[in-house]
């Protein structure tokens, strides 16, 4: 009884350790893919990314309204 207890609890605590184990991987994957798109903002720069919004041609219509509304 007692030694059936105890290997349940040690069955339990080694499959929360193997799930914990799994997202902290998960974890340190999207921090990583973070800080890869943080580094790669900062060498390309925000205007940079505006601009290739703005000048890409499914929105060449918008950026006409848009620049229409300002004046």
């Amino acid at each position: 009884m007692i030694l059936g207890d105890v290997n349940r609890r040690l069955g339990e605590a080694e499959a929360w350790a193997k799930k914990v184990e799994e997202e902290r991987d998960g974890l340190a994957t999207s921090n990583a893919q973070l800080t890869d798109d943080h580094a790669w903002m900062r060498e390309f720069g925000v205007v940079n990314i505006v601009n290739a919004i703005l000048e890409a041609r499914e929105n060449i219509a918008a950026v006409a309204n848009v620049n229409e509304c300002a004046r």
